[in-house]
């Protein structure tokens, strides 16, 4: 908390700049300004996950789960790394059903899975390069799989043992960004916590995908209870 509460300081005036309440500023002013609060904005979010880890470890993280359309959510998450991929000259790919997919979710914890997954596959991902997101249809036994797959190098074989690991930096290639070891160990506690899995694979041609399964179905929460012989809360 002691280094969340400076960096919320120094975020909050960056937004206020670029949003023009202190008047109107240079594009030049500008391309600097965003610079600062992207970086800013990612140390508060390796900070949050160092707090999330501890919380975990300490038994007090908060597990909020309530009836989600895993569909719309995905939808909505991937919208906001469109601008990642169009920086970095990448394109991302969603593939969902047509219909809604219900589960019993934390959504703020469904946002550190995939949003470490997707963050992960665009960073590692060279330009021109592809990433997909790829929600199935759910099992007859009520299961949903999500893939989130890339085209870059993959994951030497000596890593894959502690790719989950926290704090764990596997080898990097081609002048890869170092990541910090913090966000798949996040992702994986996550899942975890949803009484999922999660699975990493190399790609026959290339790259690597990320697979999760959670619990869920078509019907509504409600109706998932009472058609598997539960009672409707």
């Amino acid at each position: 908390h002691e280094f969340r509460t400076p960096i919320m300081l120094t975020v909050g005036p960056l937004r206020d700049i670029t949003a023009g309440i202190h008047g109107k500023i240079t594009q030049e002013m500008r391309a600097e300004i965003e610079l600062s609060l992207r970086n800013a904005s990612r140390l508060l979010e390796l900070v949050d996950q160092l707090l999330m880890l501890a919380r975990f470890d300490a038994g007090e993280l908060e597990f909020r789960p309530r009836c989600l359309d895993l569909r719309a959510h995905l939808e909505s998450l991937t919208d906001t790394h469109r601008t990642l991929a169009h920086r970095r000259s990448l394109r991302l790919l969603v593939e969902l059903p047509d219909a809604e997919v219900f589960g019993e979710f934390d959504e703020s914890k469904l946002d550190q899975i995939f949003g470490n997954l997707l963050g992960n596959a665009l960073k590692f991902t060279p330009a021109g390069g592809t990433v997909r997101l790829r929600l199935s249809e759910p099992t007859p036994e009520g299961w949903i799989r999500v893939e989130v797959e890339d085209d870059g190098h993959g994951i030497p074989a000596q890593d894959m043992p502690r790719i989950f690991d926290r704090f764990y930096r596997g080898e990097q290639q081609n002048g890869s960004v170092p990541g910090t070891g913090l966000g798949l160990a996040v992702a994986k506690e996550c899942v975890e916590l949803h009484s999922g899995t999660i699975m990493v694979e190399n790609l026959d041609g290339g790259g690597a995908r990320f697979t999760v399964t959670l619990k869920g179905g078509r019907q509504p929460c409600h109706l998932q209870a009472v058609l598997s012989g539960g009672r409707e809360s």
